[in-house]
């Protein structure tokens, strides 16, 4: 009976250890990269933030600001739809 008493506490922490491991693990990796340092779209998109599907590309940051692509002029491209 002595083993008894001694089994159920371990058994529970153990099962408390491996359930406080799994939830700072899980959440820990789930964590978005800082905002503060983000100041073009460009890093926006390096730092992994989603991207909306729109033309051009645009992300938004959790705290509201509005990052847009910026698409370069193609010379070309204005000179052949000028002949």
């Amino acid at each position: 009976m002595d083993k008894n008493k001694f089994i159920a506490p371990i058994i529970l922490l153990l099962v408390l250890g491996i359930a406080i491991g799994y939830y700072f693990g899980a959440y820990r990796d789930s964590e978005e990269p800082a905002v503060s340092q983000v100041a073009t779209f460009e890093q926006y998109a390096a730092a992994g933030f989603p991207i909306m599907e729109s033309y051009p590309r645009q992300c938004r940051t959790p705290d509201g600001l509005l990052f847009v692509e910026v698409i370069p002029d193609d010379i070309s491209w204005t000179v052949w739809l000028a002949v």
